[in-house]
């Protein structure tokens, strides 16, 4: 289901302690002024206890609202229920180690059996974390068919009409509400690739789209009227940075001392020749910006959305290489993929020589000098200035020079126009070209023709928060919860009992596998600092959550 594909779902933050060690020493419990007898969460894949890109029975049982709901028992806190997966649940991916190269080997665990099967408490349960949802799906009608986390909470026979309406009859008296990450994450996670269709209709392709910030705004004010309805108290937590999660962190810091390893440099580093001759390849095939230079490149990347002839040099201290970036690295080592197709270049070797024996090839003759030595250098070289002059519109007597120049190299005559025909040009440079796809770098921009995606993340992430603390303000029952300071203090590291929590990859504690989520550790710092807001902002005496009990990655 191509909704479950693009449930790919941001990180959250971590806590607000007060001070680098667990609180041991905390005032009498108190609920203040908040009735905590039935606590609902409301949220995404972060509030339903997701890690390791899945949700499964472990983790679910370490999300951050069941760990909210055992400290609130001593306040009057009642049963708190969630929608239970056995076992592996949807599937997840499993840390097993490292490679020779020292990346990370994850494993798929498969989904257990069950996992699709109807549950039954529908409207009772504590955590209505649903993975995939956004604040633009909640009223949409019949959204069972399209997100199976959703489906799955209630009887197939009285599946609700939206998300929105099973809030309307959940009965509690204080939420918690963590939404909007995936109305920013599915551009963002997908590299900017957009898809088409309309914002209240999930089965368009909107989910890779970031959500208009006036839609969202009437979105996240119509829930949170149905949770307020009845004088509900509650704290509306704040869209964090999708782009500090170690998803968007990690690849940048290890490509350039890849690309400048004995093994890789040769590959990779042009004379001023070449970077031309390459620059030309890209522009003879269609492709706008190429820009090679003398000594040490970095790879192109494709610019906007999956349909763009835009490319341009990647930049490490500007773009996010996203995590997906190690499928397409080995392309790098072995096709070139980010300069030129080696594979279909040694093919093409092959037709020159052909050519030069007085015969014809079916392909388009355009090889970058610098790939090949001597005579089929100097071929190679005088056929892109052909290619280029035709497709100019050069005269005949110009056409006539280069051919000539080329007979001359080869020591015979070479009709250019059969060797390179005028249809194929284009199609066949293509084939010689590789800039890295789009959805694996989410782009500081450089193109006049699409929008600075990083940007176009961070803009967003302003205008929604900004929606979320008007809408909190406007009410006296609500309170507003920026969690981003506290995600800042994790990423720069963060100290706990003798223990240093960072957003680094794996090792840092903070992020499950998938590179976006919290591990259970991540989230009891997460749950930390909600307790610490509700306590602010209602003046309750909540116990915080011990953090060292749980875990990060799971080392094999």
């Amino acid at each position: 289901m191509k909704l479950m594909n693009n449930y790919i779902k941001l990180l959250a933050g971590a806590a607000l302690l007060l001070g680098c060690r667990e609180i041991q020493d905390v005032p009498s419990p108190s609920a203040g002024t908040a009735d905590f007898s039935k606590y609902v969460a409301v949220g995404n894949s972060l509030t339903a206890g997701y890690a390791d890109g899945g949700l499964y029975e472990e983790v679910q049982k370490q999300s951050y609202p069941l760990m909210i709901a055992n400290q609130l028992r001593e306040v009057g806190g009642g049963a708190f229920s969630q929608p239970e997966v056995q076992g592996n649940g949807s599937g997840y991916l499993r840390f097993a180690g490292l490679d020779a190269s020292g990346l990370p080997v994850l494993e798929a665990e498969e989904a257990d059996p069950s996992f699709l099967q109807n549950l039954s408490n529908g409207p009772n349960f504590g955590n209505m974390g649903v993975p995939g949802i956004r604040v633009v799906d909640a009223a949409v009608p019949n959204y069972a068919d399209f997100n199976p986390f959703f489906a799955r909470m209630f009887p197939g026979e009285s599946a609700p009409v939206s998300y929105q309406d099973v809030l309307t009859s959940s009965d509690h008296t204080f939420f918690t509400m963590w939404m909007g990450n995936n109305d920013i994450l599915g551009f963002a996670a997908s590299g900017g690739v957009e898809g088409v269709g309309s914002p209240s209709d999930p089965s368009t392709g909107w989910m890779d789209q970031i959500t208009p910030t006036s839609i969202f705004s009437g979105a996240y004010a119509a829930l949170t009227a149905v949770m307020t309805a009845g004088d509900q108290k509650g704290l509306l937590i704040s869209v964090p940075d999708v782009l500090d999660g170690a998803y968007f962190t990690t690849v940048n810091a290890t490509l350039l001392p890849l690309l400048e390893s004995p093994a890789v440099a040769p590959l990779v580093t042009f004379d001023q020749a070449t970077a031309d001759q390459a620059n030309l390849l890209y522009l003879l095939g269609g492709f706008n910006g190429a820009n090679f230079v003398e000594g040490i490149n970095l790879p192109m990347i494709q610019l906007g959305p999956g349909t763009s002839n835009d490319v341009r040099a990647f930049l490490p201290e500007e773009d996010l290489a996203l995590l997906t970036f190690v499928e397409v690295q080995n392309e790098i080592l072995v096709n070139g993929m980010g300069y030129l197709n080696s594979t279909n270049v040694t093919t093409l070797l092959t037709d020159i020589a052909t050519v030069e024996a007085g015969g014809s090839v079916p392909t388009p003759l355009i090889i970058v000098l610098g790939l090949i030595t001597g005579d089929d250098a100097t071929l190679a070289g005088l056929t892109l200035q052909y290619v280029g002059a035709r497709n100019a519109g050069a005269d005949a007597a110009t056409l006539d020079r280069i051919a000539g120049q080329v007979s001359l190299a080869t020591g015979g005559q070479v009709d250019l126009n059969v060797l390179v025909p005028a249809a194929e040009a284009e199609v066949g440079t293509r084939a010689l070209l590789a800039p890295i796809p789009t959805q694996y770098v989410l782009d500081n921009g450089g193109s006049d023709n699409y929008p600075n995606e990083i940007e176009s993340v961070k803009t967003a992430t302003t205008a929604f928060n900004a929606a979320i603390k008007s809408i909190a303000d406007a009410n006296p029952n609500l309170a507003y919860y920026d969690i981003q300071p506290l995600l800042d203090q994790v990423i720069r590291g963060y100290y706990v009992d003798g223990v240093t929590i960072t957003g680094g990859y794996i090792t840092g504690g903070a992020f499950s596998t998938d590179g976006i989520h919290l591990t259970p550790r991540g989230y009891a710092v997460a749950a930390n600092g909600i307790i610490g807001a509700i306590n602010n902002n209602f003046a309750a005496s909540i116990s915080p959550v011990l953090v060292n009990q749980y875990r990060g990655v799971e080392f094999p």
